[in-house]
């Protein structure tokens, strides 16, 4: 965006953000602005079923702190260690997947003790280690002489910030974020009406017309007398109600797909040019992990791939399926037929040790190709699913990081509290648990964001 382009923006936040103040009487700086709702609050009354939200809040303390948080929940139930186990099987087993998906960027033997940190000490456990694990790997980097991609770094819709290899794209993005933030918040008030606490306001905090947060104030002074179970029941519906939120996405998407996937199909073959390399990675992975790519001096950049060891590639998926019978095959190399400036030509691209090539490649739509309505509003909603679900897990998981001001900071002063510095006043415990976990996770995030500048 040029100049003007900012300058527009930002009197148009100006203007929205005035706007705000004159309609809801909201409290404003600038392009900021946050608006307080009592009447909103008191819908959350509408909403507080309590067998539902308990079950939200019970399975947010046993995922969010495993078999820490099964133990505190159950240490004084006679039958505590059948529940205890029960629930541990069912952590372990929704844990599988998770630990599945991390082992190809973690590596077996992090992946296997993402896992075991997971059923210790749940979701506060896992984001704690792996915001750990990236720590020490961008330390070992610079000492080695390597760059990195920083391990936590601000994500904006709709902007490309550089060194960060991820982009969310705009109006998808920030409805996600509204959703997010807006279910995340309204769940901590409907617990705390559960449990008997005031919700005094509802509201929201934007910059300009996007929202930046959501919040609810509940009496705090009501709140921390509540019995430990009760508060917990409250702090870890938020980033739980999340994660199933997550779930529901990811089911809601498979479903649509499947509806969806003969005319989208159809449509998508009639448009689609091909599949075409942009160029050769340095090393196979992202930001400078895996192995140093045998390929990375090729000069193929923009030509087309027409054919990968007789297979004919028509679309993205043709060539993963090539890729997937190549691993499958354990080849050395396979034949690529590219097309460049007219000619066409073979080429032997190879396997790295870690068995991937190291090319980027874009699928590319045909020049004056017609898009139909339908097909991308489908597109919309496949796109909007997919960030709604991938952000909503990264909220949920980060949320249970043990200090403040995430929601797992609260839930670990009150569940260490009852391990640790037991002969110190409950305050001092608080404020013991609070500093330690403070200072370690301030020191990794500031580690973790050192790629964003040097």
């Amino acid at each position: 965006m040029d100049l003007l382009g900012w300058i527009l923006l930002f009197l148009a936040f100006f203007v929205f953000t005035y706007l705000m103040k004159w309609l809801f009487d909201a409290k404003i700086f600038l392009i900021f602005s946050m608006i307080r709702s009592e009447k909103l609050a008191k819908l959350l009354d509408y909403f507080k079923n309590k067998k539902f939200w308990t079950f939200i809040g019970k399975t947010g303390i046993f995922l969010g702190f495993g078999f820490l948080g099964l133990y505190y929940w159950y240490r004084f139930d006679k039958r505590r260690w059948k529940k205890i186990i029960l629930w541990q099987v069912l952590i372990l087993i929704i844990s599988v997947p998770l630990i599945l998906l991390l082992s190809t960027s973690l590596g077996l033997i992090n992946a296997i003790i993402a896992f075991v940190v997971f059923n210790l000490f749940g979701l506060a456990g896992f984001s704690f280690y792996i915001l750990g694990f990236y720590t020490i790997k961008i330390i070992i980097n610079y000492i080695v002489g390597k760059a990195s991609c920083p391990g936590v770094a601000p994500v904006v819709p709709g902007v490309k910030i550089p060194g960060v290899p991820l982009y969310i794209p705009a109006i998808e993005g920030w409805l996600s974020i509204l959703i997010i933030l807006v279910l995340h918040e309204a769940a901590h008030g409907i617990l705390s009406r559960v449990i008997k606490v005031k919700v005094k306001s509802f509201g929201l905090l934007l910059i300009g017309f996007l929202p930046i947060g959501a919040f609810t104030e509940p009496d705090e002074k009501e709140l921390e007398s509540s019995k430990g179970k009760d508060q917990l029941l409250v702090y870890s519906s938020g980033p739980m109600i999340n994660f199933y939120l997550a779930i529901l996405i990811f089911i809601l998407a498979a479903g649509f797909a499947f509806v969806t996937f003969g005319y989208t199909q159809g449509v998508h073959n009639s448009i689609v040019d091909g599949v075409f390399i942009v160029g050769f990675s340095e090393y196979t992975g992202l930001c400078n992990d895996g192995v140093k790519s045998v390929n990375y001096n090729m000069n193929d950049a923009n030509a087309k791939i027409v054919v990968v060891d007789g297979t004919e590639i028509k679309d993205m998926n043709a060539f993963t399926y090539s890729q997937t019978l190549a691993k499958k095959n354990k080849q050395e190399y396979s034949t690529f037929t590219l097309q460049k400036d007219g000619n066409t030509y073979d080429e032997n691209i190879y396997y790295n040790s870690d068995g991937k090539i190291g090319v980027q490649v874009i699928e590319k739509t045909k020049d004056g190709a017609v898009i139909p309505f339908g097909y991308k509003i489908i597109d919309f909603f496949m796109t909007l699913f997919y960030w709604l679900a991938l952000l909503s897990l990264m909220v949920a998981i980060f949320n249970f990081l043990p200090s403040e001001p995430f929601d797992g900071g609260k839930m670990a002063k009150i569940i260490l509290s009852e391990f640790i510095f037991k002969e110190f006043p409950r305050r001092k415990q608080y404020r013991l648990i609070g500093i330690i976990f403070g200072i370690l996770i301030l020191i990794m995030f500031l580690v973790n964001l050192l790629p964003l500048f040097f």
